[in-house]
C-alpha cells in the first residue's frame, strides 16, 4: 500500500499573508513560510496553507450562494503508486474532486 499522509489543509484566498497570520494567531501556530502567493502555518496538529487564487470569491457561508472552498495537500513517497492506490479505493475509479489530482 502507498504511504499517503496529509500534508496540509489548503485554503484558497485573495490575500495569503493576511489569512495565514489570522489562522496562526487564532490557533496559536506560527507562520513557517510566507510569500505573496502562499503562506504555510504550522500548528500543533496540522499544517495549514493559504494559497492565492486568481479571481477568488470568498464563500458566503452560511447562505451558500458561493460554496466553501478548500483542498487537502497529500504528501507521498511515490506519486504513481499513491495515485494508483487512490484510484483503486475510489468506487467510481476517479474522485469527483480529482481535477488537478496529480501535481508533481
Amino acid at each position: 500500500m502507498a504511504n499517503i499522509r496529509l500534508g496540509s489543509v489548503a485554503l484558497d484566498c485573495t490575500d495569503p499573508v493576511a489569512l495565514g497570520a489570522f489562522w496562526a494567531e487564532l490557533l496559536g501556530g506560527e507562520v513557517a513560510f510566507s510569500s505573496e502567493e502562499f503562506v504555510a502555518v504550522k500548528t500543533d496538529r496540522v499544517w495549514l496553507a493559504a494559497v492565492r487564487v486568481p479571481d477568488h470569491q470568498a464563500p458566503t457561508w452560511p447562505d451558500g450562494a458561493r460554496a466553501k472552498q478548500m483542498h487537502l495537500d497529500l504528501a507521498v513517497d511515490d506519486l504513481g503508486q499513491a495515485e494508483t492506490e487512490a484510484l483503486r479505493l475510489e468506487p467510481g475509479g476517479r474522485p469527483d474532486s480529482a481535477v488537478g489530482f496529480r501535481h508533481a
